[in-house]
């Protein structure tokens, strides 16, 4: 493509900006790209129609608001091997119209009509999501981060634009168990395959998945070593040659089964969900996984109606205050909440009843509701369940979303996942049909990756993103961490400290003030011994090699263990 297509569609703004043109320079043995200045729209299309290209420009879009406002720039992706870039001469003086020149390689300066102005490729549609007035609380004006700059890269990080073999920070698991296993390194950035993406990470999420990951009892965990995470919010960089749901420059949320918290994060293009423009990265990871959650369990299949009285456990994680949220914009439902006690004066605001984890809460609830409640949605799972069935009332509903239970320390323990399995009541069908009560499940990591109902998840996001700016749900964010130090923010959900969202910044320098405010949160605790021996672990693990770990719990308490 000749940049003189662009250059009729844009102004150019020169190549004096230092900051910025640094993620720009060294793809053509140093030369330096071209940047043009657009209004948003125009800049859309332009960036559109270079994705066709066969011989594409490579750069920087950039729109420039009014004096003093952020800036919206699109990455655009390197240029197939063997391209070499125009050189942009800024026009002697301001012309009108479409009129403007450019000088090639090979070449002479050219004129260019309206009439020739080329056609504009777009990607598909995204429904519009109606917005709120930008001058309440800002939630319905575009945003941008300005943080988010090549100056806060930590030193020997690449730009987005670098040599042969280019680098990035990530979070990998060398072994199943305590957090020494968690190891910061640095790997070569991904390529794409055909059908995947590839994200430049802003905000990574963590939840009690990945807790359970690093301690290896989910079912059929990968093989160690590999990269952790999965929940990532950023800009789309580049695609693969099979993918037509995204273009670069695209802001997506992702769910990969792992390999989230790193820099640069390959996705398949079917694990990406558009983000609106009116959301930005933080938000929308605190909200995106967590939110679908908690949408699904309340009112896909909990049915919640007006004057239900729910039963809500770990109500101050990220699922239980979005769920906690979602119940109140519902006509006079009443939620009772279990959490720590430290936390009962955050939860007022959500919750109607505040219960003390610990406590005999059935006891408590059967005070001031002797018929029981209507919906009980358990995360921990484990002796929890038999309390909480015999709380429900007649056409009450339990719904079980995790299996936090399991996870009793630092690392994986025989006993506590067994004792776990073997607490959950056997429960009959006939039981339920005698006691008109109901039982369902709903796995997150079952459905997006096994059942493959990705049509599903994006139709959950988009009512999440409605909601949001309908003002029925926001974001809660307990703290944000570095790299460096997720074996404390892991440490911090382990031990139920935490009041909503946990995320990570793949900016953050360990050195800052933000990451020295979030460790001193845990300040007055330490890493926990791991709760059993690894020799206990491999043992469990030798007697039932190729079976995953809770199956082979099964196996020995059923008596089918070698």
């Amino acid at each position: 493509m000749r940049c003189d297509e662009i250059q009729s569609k844009s102004s150019f703004i020169g190549e004096s900006r230092p900051t910025d043109i640094e993620e720009a320079r060294g793809v053509h043995g140093g030369e330096t790209e071209s940047y043009f200045s657009a209004e948003e729209g125009d800049l859309r299309e332009i960036r559109d129609f270079i994705r066709t290209q066969d011989n594409p420009f490579t750069g920087r879009l950039e729109h420039h608001a009014l004096p003093g406002t952020a800036t919206k720039a699109y990455e655009l992706p390197p240029p197939p091997p063997g391209h070499r870039s125009p050189v942009v001469e800024e026009p002697e003086e301001a012309e009108e119209g479409w009129e403007s020149r450019i000088t090639d390689n090979k070449e002479e300066k050219k004129e260019m009509n309206p009439i020739d102005r080329p056609t504009i490729v777009t990607g598909p549609p995204y429904p519009t999501i109606p917005s709120t007035p930008a001058d309440v609380g800002g939630i319905g004006a575009p945003v941008t981060n300005p943080s988010y700059t090549s100056s806060t890269y930590p030193a020997g990080i690449v730009s987005d634009v670098g040599g042969s073999n280019p680098q990035m920070k990530c979070i990998v698991l060398t072994g199943f168990g305590g957090a020494k296993n968690v190891k910061l390194m640095m790997k070569d950035r991904p390529q794409p395959q055909p059908n995947e993406v590839i994200i430049k990470s802003r905000v990574c999420g963590i939840n009690f998945q990945d807790i359970m990951t690093r301690q290896g009892v989910i079912d059929n965990p990968p093989k160690t070593p590999f990269i952790m995470g999965g929940e990532v919010g950023g800009e789309i960089i580049q695609c693969g040659s099979a993918t037509t749901k995204f273009l670069p420059g695209d802001r997506v949320i992702a769910f990969p089964e792992f390999r989230a918290w790193a820099e640069y994060v390959a996705v398949p293009e079917r694990l990406c969900f558009k983000l609106p423009d009116t959301i930005d990265f933080q938000d929308g990871v605190a909200l995106a996984l967590d939110s679908v959650v908690a949408e699904t369990v309340l009112f896909e299949l909990g049915n919640l109606k007006p004057g239900k009285t729910i039963l809500v456990q770990s109500a101050a994680g990220g699922v239980g205050q979005m769920i906690c949220q979602m119940a109140k914009s519902v006509e006079n439902v009443t939620v009772v909440g279990i959490a720590s006690g430290h936390k009962e004066e955050d939860l007022k605001p959500s919750i109607d009843v505040f219960i003390e984890r610990g406590v005999d809460y059935v006891h408590e609830i059967r005070k001031f509701c002797p018929m029981g409640v209507d919906l009980v949605l358990d995360c921990q799972c484990g002796e929890e369940f038999s309390k909480c069935y015999s709380l429900l009332k007649p056409m009450g509903r339990y719904i079980l979303y995790g299996t936090q239970s399991i996870c009793a320390g630092e690392s994986k323990s025989f006993f506590s996942v067994a004792r776990s399995w073997w607490q959950v009541e056997k429960l009959s069908p006939l039981k339920m049909y005698d006691e008109n009560k109901m039982v369902a499940g709903f796995n997150f990591r079952h459905l997006l990756y096994k059942q493959r109902e990705h049509a599903y998840i994006d139709e959950a996001l988009k009512q999440v993103w409605i909601r949001y700016l309908k003002r029925e749900i926001r974001p809660v964010i307990d703290s944000t961490w570095c790299f460096e130090d997720i074996p404390e923010a892991m440490l911090r959900i382990i031990e139920h400290l935490n009041f909503g969202k946990i995320v990570l910044d793949p900016q953050m320098r360990a050195d800052s003030e933000e990451a020295a405010l979030s460790r001193g949160l845990n300040k007055n605790l330490s890493l926990r011994p791991e709760s059993t021996s690894e020799s206990e672990n491999k043992t469990l693990e030798s007697r039932h090699e190729g079976v995953g770990f809770i199956e082979a719990i099964k196996e020995t308490l059923m008596g089918g263990g070698k």
